[in-house]
């Protein structure tokens, strides 16, 4: 791979400025979030405020990104007006706005949080001051009306960083911040945990969860992931259950159910043969045909005498189906994860859907069903060579605007050279010059320009470590990135 050390278009680069980087950390600065609500009813708006604890002067810019359960909340806005930004903003990038994303089957279209990248400046000094708390962004929300359906008292949602948040067709946004060109991430990052109040709702006694000990699958279309469905007794007596139905939903572009059988507990019920009758029907939809997943039957024991039961003591858990999916998309290695969200449903089965209920000595009881999982696709597993991120040439496991001037400082002045080359080319052309670093200003700082950004995402082994078939051990030694060090 060549290395090009020409000086004929560096003149004009403005993010020379930074000068040589520096080693740092964030031990010195926290980003958090304050809502002026932390308890709210069905109905009920408030607003949640991103700011800044910064223990010394210096931060240059930042990028984070926002989300929330779009089942219990809606966020109706977004904006840096109004907060501390302004009295240090001069002429720099802001990007302060909600993120949608577009239901594939139905084509409607929800907020599902909000994004900020900012550059101070990009022509003169400027930077966060000493503050207890520096605001960034207020968002507001409002609670979804029908939150409480399915749950069986008050409960707890989260608004949460992220950085699996970006504009249509620009890349993820990273949660870090910049000083002295250096990204950075911050010591604590702290989201907001918002009490929802569902006055008037009769606890059933019951609880339908997913065992989340693993959560990934390996996005090949052919490795499958056991769901494994638990019901608990939340009552204060033990519980004698007698048979169960629900739905389970998920997003049927990103994964299929291939299976259903018995969990390990109700397998053991009748001698070891489970339940005397089941029903798994893999392919099922709403009426309004916005939710896809699976319905799940369950009768322990249908003739006389009818005492088989799966005995629940107060505060117990049993596992009592499990589901296996398979993902309908193929990621390669180092490519971008995806997230599948699953939840309970008591909508799915089409004109006639099936309810939430476990049964009781002959009575359906309503659990709480408001638990989710998210599922994390990830690519698989490469061919033999050294591992990199397409991009990262200072070795810190992200792609940003801080790679583009460590690779103008080793090529132009002298700074740290970037020991894997692999990881230094972000356009893959097998070359390591002044494109690569304007690949990456390009990529990371001209969001949403239509008809698309002037580059795309840097080409794989891309945002996760992987394999090129091009590049050598000798170009990147072991220990010479965050991947195989």
């Amino acid at each position: 791979m060549k290395r090009n050390k020409s000086r004929a278009l560096v003149v004009s680069c403005l993010l020379l400025a930074a000068g040589t980087l520096t080693a740092q950390d964030g031990k010195d600065w926290d980003i958090d979030l304050k809502s002026t609500s932390r308890t709210n009813g069905p109905g009920d708006s408030f607003t949640a405020t991103v700011g800044l604890t910064a223990r010394r002067a210096g931060v240059q810019g930042w990028s984070y990104g926002v989300k929330h359960d779009t089942s219990v909340l809606t966020i109706q806005s977004v904006t840096s007006a109004g907060t501390d930004v302004p009295s240090v903003f001069k002429n720099g990038f802001n990007q302060t706005t909600l993120i949608e994303e577009e239901d594939s089957k139905t084509k409607t279209k929800t907020n599902v949080g909000f994004i900020q990248a900012i550059v101070l400046s990009l022509s003169e000094k400027a930077e966060v001051p000493v503050s207890a708390f520096f605001s960034m962004a207020e968002a507001k929300y409002v609670v979804s009306k029908d939150a409480c359906n399915g749950k069986s008292g008050d409960f707890k949602t989260k608004i949460e960083f992220t950085e699996e948040l970006g504009v249509p067709g620009s890349p993820p946004v990273d949660l870090n911040i910049t000083v002295d060109g250096k990204s950075l991430v911050p010591a604590d990052v702290s989201g907001e945990e918002i009490t929802v109040k569902c006055a008037g709702v009769t606890p059933g006694g019951f609880v339908l969860e997913f065992d989340d000990s693993k959560t990934t699958l390996t996005a090949n279309k052919s490795s499958t992931y056991d769901l494994k469905v638990l019901l608990k007794n939340s009552a204060k007596d033990e519980q004698d259950v007698q048979g169960w139905s629900y739905g389970v939903k998920f997003d049927a572009a990103l994964v299929m159910a291939v299976s259903g059988e018995p969990g390990k507990d109700a397998k053991a019920l009748n001698k070891g043969d489970g339940p005397e009758f089941t029903s798994y029907s893999l392919d099922e939809k709403s009426q309004d045909g916005k939710e896809r997943g699976v319905t799940v039957g369950a009768v322990i024991e249908i003739d006389e005498p009818g005492t088989e039961v799966l005995t629940l003591k107060s505060g117990q858990s049993k596992h009592i189906d499990t589901i296996k999916l398979r993902s309908n998309i193929t990621i390669p290695e180092g490519g971008q994860s995806k997230t599948a969200t699953i939840g309970f449903s008591d909508k799915l089965g089409g004109d006639r859907p099936l309810e939430v209920l476990i049964v009781v000595e002959g009575e359906g009881i309503v659990p709480d069903f408001g638990d989710t999982l998210a599922l994390t696709l990830q690519g698989g597993e490469g061919g033999a060579g050294p591992r990199f991120i397409r991009g990262d040439a200072n070795s810190d496991a992200r792609v940003d605007i801080a790679d583009g001037i460590w690779l103008i400082n080793d090529l132009f002045y002298s700074g740290p050279e970037t020991r894997c080359q692999g990881a230094a080319d972000s356009n893959d052309d097998d070359r390591v010059d002044l494109a690569d670093a304007m690949y990456i200003f390009n990529w990371q700082l001209q969001p949403g320009r239509s008809p698309g950004n002037l580059a795309p995402p840097p080409p794989a082994p891309f945002p996760n470590c992987g394999t090129d078939s091009d590049v050598s051990a000798e170009e990147c030694p072991d220990g010479s990135t965050t991947c195989n060090s």
